[in-house]
Parts: structure tokens; C-alpha cells; sequence
């Protein structure tokens, strides 16, 4: 035992005085510097690590934070967009519902213009049966017999009887006259009733400007003619406005002589002492009567037919122009 000790001494004195031995100090001396060097490395690559670390965890709070915020961005627009949705549907429903009754409106205004429409119609239709049914009594057929160098000639066409400034019959002169010669009898007929009178019962009185003449019948007639005295029947006191409603009585060669023929126009102008009508006008018709709708009044004489290239207008002597 006393031996080891005394081998261990002497190995401890050999290495002290090995590590006294400058090479082996300064290399000792080096070694631990080195070994501080990299303990100081380890040590800042450990506090970089740690900060880089710190840094990371921050980073990624900052990012989760920005994650909840979308979130968050996207939960609020999700709302937004349902409330868009609602109100689109009840901005819908509103609109479809307005529609529905601004339709149900218009077609109540629809339903009630025709109804008007129709009622204006049905209104006219009865004044024009009306009027029709006032003068239809007291247009005439006239009839005249003519003798001339080359035979008998008959003409017709139509007049309207009065009773103001005596009992007489208005028509054309063309009617009552050929070529200037004055009839051989003249008959009369009222809606199927006939009535001749020879020219020593009546007077036939001619207009020397106008085409106008004139069926006197004296002071007391008789029969038909005498009973349709007493109505009152209007003469217009002033022309007809343009697009004012006239009926042409009268019986056109086309038409019934056993009953009036009635056409209905408007007034389309005015040329002269005559009115220009849109109504009918045939030949027959000459001599009849031309009334105003509105005023249940008569207009004046249905005298000729102006053919043009598509239609035909038809003149009527004004009453005014008498």
C-alpha cells in the first residue's frame, strides 16, 4: 500500500511538473480559451435561439390573431349578406305585391273605361235612334213627272216638310225642274202613306240662286201631312262645329222607297253656303235632310257627292244660307 501511494506521488509530481513545462501550459491555456470561445457561442446561439423563438411565438400570435380577425370579417359579411337576402325578399315580395296591384288597378281602369266607353256608345246610339225617329216622319219621297218633246220623265228624290211661313216641303231644285220645264204633278210620300198633289193643289216656288226649291201646299191640308203639323221641329240657328255628328235622311236610289234611309258622318268642313260631311250621299238622297246629333236641329239640304280618287264627300246646303 505505502508503495502505491508512493507511485502516485511521484506520477502527480511528474505531471506537475509536465503542466509546468510551457508547451503543455500554453496549450492547456488554449484549450480552455477555446473551450470558453465556444461556450460563449454556444451561449449566443442559445439567446439568438430564444429570441428567435420569442420572436416566432409572437409572429405566430400575431398571425392567429389576424386569422380570427378574417374570421370574425367573414362571420360579419356572412350576416350582412343574410340581412342583403331578407331585405331582397321582402323588397321582392313588396314589389310583386305593388305590381299585383298597380295590375289589378289598371285593369279595374280598363274595365271601367269600356264600361264607359260603352255606355258613350250605347248613350250616342240612342240619340242618333232619337233623332232618326223625330225626323223620319216628316222626310219625303218626291216624285215628279215632266212631259218633254221626247217623252215623259220621271225624277225622284227627297224633301223635308215644315210649317213656318206656311205648310211646305224644302228640296233641290233639281228635283221639281227638267231643263227648265216645271213638273205635270208632283206625289208625296211619307214612310209608306202616299199623297198626290197636282199642281193646281200645291205651288212650287224656285230659288233663282240657289239649288233650292219649295213644295207649297196652301193654308189647310189634309190627311197625312196635316197630322204631322203642330211638331215643333228645330232649323239650326248656326253651322255645325267641324267633327260635330250629322245623319243624312232621305231615299237614295240604292235604299228603300218604302222607308227613310239614314247614314251618319261627321262634319269634315265647310265650302261656301255648303257644309262638307264624311256621311253617305247617294243619289235619292238630294233634297232630304242633313241633322246635327248634338242639337237634334236641321242642318241643311243634302245637295251632290264630289267623287275623288278614294272617297266621297258630300255637300250640304246650309240652312243658314236659305
Amino acid at each position: 500500500m505505502n508503495q502505491f501511494l508512493r507511485k502516485l506521488k511521484k506520477h502527480h509530481a511528474r505531471m506537475a511538473q509536465s503542466l509546468l513545462h510551457p508547451r503543455v501550459f500554453y496549450g492547456v491555456l488554449i484549450s480552455i480559451v477555446v473551450l470558453v470561445i465556444i461556450a460563449l457561442s454556444l451561449g449566443l446561439r442559445l439567446k439568438k435561439t430564444r429570441v428567435l423563438q420569442r420572436t416566432l411565438v409572437l409572429a405566430q400570435d400575431n398571425f392567429l390573431d389576424q386569422i380570427d380577425a378574417i374570421v370574425s370579417f367573414q362571420e360579419i359579411l356572412s350576416e350582412q349578406n343574410n340581412a342583403l337576402l331578407a331585405l331582397s325578399e321582402e323588397a321582392l315580395a313588396d314589389l310583386r305585391a305593388d305590381t299585383q296591384a298597380q295590375l289589378l288597378a289598371a285593369g279595374q281602369q280598363l274595365a271601367d273605361a269600356r264600361k264607359d266607353l260603352g255606355s258613350r256608345i250605347d248613350e250616342q246610339s240612342a240619340r242618333t235612334t232619337r233623332v232618326i225617329e223625330t225626323w223620319r216622319p216628316r222626310v219625303a219621297l218626291v216624285t215628279c213627272e215632266f212631259s218633254t218633246k221626247n217623252g215623259d220623265v220621271k225624277k225622284q228624290g227627297s224633301g223635308t216638310l215644315f210649317d213656318r211661313d206656311g205648310i211646305k216641303i224644302i228640296t233641290n231644285k233639281h228635283v221639281v225642274n227638267y231643263d227648265g220645264i216645271t213638273p205635270d204633278s208632283c206625289s208625296v210620300g211619307f214612310t209608306g202613306v202616299k199623297e198626290t198633289a197636282g199642281l193646281g193643289d200645291v205651288t212650287i216656288t224656285i230659288d233663282d240662286n240657289l239649288d233650292v226649291a219649295y213644295i207649297n201646299f196652301g193654308d189647310k191640308p189634309s190627311g197625312y201631312i196635316a197630322d204631322q203639323l203642330g211638331n215643333d221641329l228645330k232649323i239650326c240657328s248656326s253651322r255645325p262645329s267641324i267633327g260635330d255628328r250629322l245623319v243624312i235622311l232621305g231615299y237614295p236610289s240604292i235604299g228603300s222607297s218604302d222607308d227613310v234611309t239614314a247614314t251618319e258622318g261627321i262634319l269634315s268642313g265647310y265650302e261656301g253656303d255648303y257644309l262638307i260631311t264624311s256621311a253617305k250621299v247617294e243619289q235619292g238622297n238630294s233634297g232630304g235632310a242633313a241633322i246635327s246629333v248634338s242639337k237634334n236641329c236641321y242642318a241643311g239640304i243634302p245637295t251632290f257627292v264630289q267623287v275623288g280618287a278614294t272617297e266621297s264627300l258630300a255637300r250640304i246646303l246650309d240652312v243658314n244660307a236659305l
